[in-house]
């Protein structure tokens, strides 16, 4: 961080001497141009690859479900979301895990 304090000092008094408070202005705001045109592209760059990122299931110790990966855009993966939740429903709940995913109207009547 100092490094950064310094050089930004140094190359401030060269500009300041060579072009004065106008060429500050002038050189600052090309710098800032230039920090929003490296910023765009990364944020272009990361939505691309956020969008090439396929759907997955992945597994960790013991063959557990860790994570599933899935697009809010597209909805891909969905499929892989609804499986990974009746797996863990089947882990946890046994033979009620059936019961428990009927709708309303599949579900025995309580008295």
């Amino acid at each position: 961080m100092s490094l950064g304090i310094f050089a930004g000092g140094a190359l401030g008094g060269v500009v300041a001497s060579t072009w004065g408070a106008s060429g500050i202005f002038v050189f600052s705001a090309a710098l800032m141009l230039v920090w929003l045109l490296v910023a765009v592209f990364a944020a272009v760059l990361a939505a691309r690859a956020s969008d090439l990122a396929a759907a997955a299931v992945e597994r960790g110790d013991c063959d557990k479900i860790r994570r599933v990966f899935l697009s809010a855009r597209t909805g891909e993966g969905l499929d892989l979301l609804r499986d990974a939740l009746a797996e863990v429903a089947q882990q946890t709940f046994g033979d009620n895990a059936d019961r428990l995913a009927g709708t309303a109207d599949e579900r025995p009547e309580q008295t």
